[in-house]
């Protein structure tokens, strides 16, 4: 079940993972953004968490039934974000960041 696709949805970014399979977690969101919405995975998918070289990393674990990384309102309804499809595989659950070239310093994006 190995991909090479990444995904990316505002400032989510799926990455193929090819490590420890990592431990079962309970389901939660990927990440929350400002107070108002979040970004989800569902479908046949399974949260875990893996450590390497003392860093904690969240994977998402897609089944042959697929997953969608899904943006949500956290009141209820659909985001600002279309629902993605996501294949098959497992990945590693990333924030993006950017370069501020004047404060030269990485900063979290912020969605």
């Amino acid at each position: 079940m190995e991909t090479s696709v990444s995904y990316q949805q505002g400032d989510v970014v799926l990455i193929p993972w090819t490590g420890k399979p990592g431990t079962v977690i309970a389901d939660r969101p990927l990440a929350v953004g400002e107070g108002h919405h979040e970004h989800v995975m569902v479908g046949d998918v399974t949260l875990r968490e893996v450590e390497e070289d003392g860093v904690r990393s969240l994977l998402a674990t897609v089944g042959v039934g697929g997953g969608q990384l899904v943006h949500r309102r956290t009141g209820g309804g659909e985001g600002e974000h279309g629902t993605i499809q996501v294949s098959p595989g497992i990945y590693r659950v990333g924030i993006v960041h950017e370069w501020d070239v004047w404060a030269h310093e990485a900063k979290q994006v912020v969605d």
